[in-house]
């Protein structure tokens, strides 16, 4: 494998002696192909390809151990991520008294030597690498400063980076509930001067009033439509539409075709049946087209006023009127204005009518 090594100096501009080791203070780039061969060199292999800039190595000859009855069997291979852009590793290997575990160390080594010493002794420990929960530091939400695990109460930790308060502003009631605090060093000069420059904005209760007068003249006006529950839909953005569930058939199930109430900018919707089977993991289905919708349409003709229904209907295929036939005024195509499921024919007395004849 080709091998392409430059040496960067973090601190000092001094060049190492050709025969010394790199120091700590110098940082090695090293390619993808120099942590294969240095991987290839201390007896590992790609055990899968390269993911998201991590390489993963096994241990190519495991080592056998002895069975309390005598006989021998291979190890568990050692396995060993390596995260090359951040120069992290992940070492999966097992541990004489508890199993097998992983270590994760973030920036574990800098140099070519330092990576061959861990390929070779994943267990050994190095002083970089690892994190102390003690020293972990999070913004306060009441002050906003940032502050260590120490200035924290346990049950303030627990709550989160967005609502976790320090000591401090526990004590004194400082951002509770969530009400922001005033920023450091304002005076009530500047919350009078901010209060003037939005005053027409301020949250009254004559402003409730009005914004809730408004709300119920429009449900008001839209109820006398269709009702307050169509009214409601019409201001969130509802519109009933049409859904046929393609997957149903397939799964042994009779063919499915609803009506469902759904936002205008996004028409799909999950199955009912199909989300009940497989405890809601199934795929959004896309709405049938508006010209495309069939099932049993109610008609009304707005010339003569006179209303019918048809189990053919069609969204974009009028059907003509006969009233207005019959009155010699033919040709009026009228298009319904509401599609419904098919309704089941019913039952007469001694059978359907198709069995009558």
């Amino acid at each position: 494998l080709p091998r392409a090594k430059t040496t960067m100096t973090m601190t000092n501009n001094a060049a190492a002696a050709p025969d010394a080791a790199p120091s700590s203070s110098e940082v090695e780039v090293l390619s993808v192909g120099d942590i294969i061969a240095i991987a290839f060199e201390c007896g590992y292999v790609q055990y899968r390809p390269m993911v998201s800039a991590t390489l993963y190595f096994e241990q190519r000859d495991p080592p056998f151990v002895e069975n309390d009855d005598g006989t021998t069997t291979a190890a568990t291979p050692i396995k060993i991520n390596v995260y090359y852009t951040t120069r992290s590793l992940m070492t999966h290997l097992p541990h004489p008294t508890r199993g097998t575990n992983q270590m994760w160390r973030s920036g574990a080594y800098q140099t070519a030597a330092e990576l061959r010493n861990l390929f070779r002794n994943p267990r050994q420990h190095t002083p970089i690498g690892y994190r102390d929960a003690s020293k972990a530091k999070r913004g306060c939400a009441g002050c906003g400063e940032l502050k260590s695990k120490k200035e924290y109460s346990q049950n303030q930790w627990r709550l989160g980076p967005d609502k976790n308060r320090c000591k401090d502003c526990v004590s004194t009631g400082k951002g509770r509930d969530g009400a922001p605090s005033a920023p450091a060093g304002a005076t009530d000069g500047d919350v009078s001067n901010l209060t003037d420059r939005v005053g027409s904005m301020r949250l009254t209760a004559d402003a409730l009033e009005e914004h809730d007068d408004k709300i119920k003249k429009e449900e008001q006006g839209q109820s006398k439509k269709g009702g307050k529950k169509n009214a409601k839909a019409i201001r969130d953005g509802l519109e009933r539409r049409q859904f046929n569930c393609p997957r149903c058939p397939k799964e042994g199930r009779v063919a499915h075709v609803f009506f469902k109430k759904v936002p205008k900018y996004k028409p799909m919707v999950k199955c009912p049946k199909c989300k009940r089977a497989t405890r809601g993991k199934c795929r959004r289905i896309l709405a049938v087209p508006r010209d495309a919708e069939r099932g049993y349409g109610l008609y009304r003709c707005m010339k003569c006023k006179d209303g019918w229904g048809s189990s053919r209907a069609v969204g974009g295929i009028g059907q003509e009127c006969y009233s207005c036939r019959e009155k010699g005024d033919g040709g009026v195509m009228v298009i319904p204005f509401r599609i419904e499921v098919p309704r089941p024919k019913k039952k007469r007395a001694g059978g359907y009518a198709s069995e009558l004849r």
